[in-house]
């Protein structure tokens, strides 16, 4: 099978257009998958309990249990909902 000069030419062009099309969608999802997914784990963690607060920190976001000790008792109470629980440990392991 011989090719001419012009068909390899055309070819070649073809196969370097093909290349960079491919590439360039590949980036283009890889970063719009980047960018959404700090919305994404945001939404989840908001999901996950009604009684914390997301704090974003240039170091990523953390989670920040919104128990308070209610004055004169050993009761802890999460001031929007009113939820009041004894268990310190379960109130560290949301942090």
């Amino acid at each position: 099978m011989d090719f001419t000069f012009t068909q390899i030419l055309i070819l070649l062009a073809l196969a370097i257009v093909g290349i960079i099309t491919i590439t360039v969608s590949i980036r283009f999802n890889l970063t719009e998958y980047l960018s959404d997914r700090r919305d994404r784990r945001k939404d989840k963690l908001k999901v996950v309990c009604p009684h914390t607060e997301l704090i974003d920190l240039a170091e990523g976001t953390y989670v920040q249990p919104l128990f308070s000790l209610v004055p004169g008792e050993a009761i802890y109470q999460c001031p929007i909902c009113g939820y009041a629980t004894h268990d310190l440990e379960a109130i560290q392991a949301l942090s």
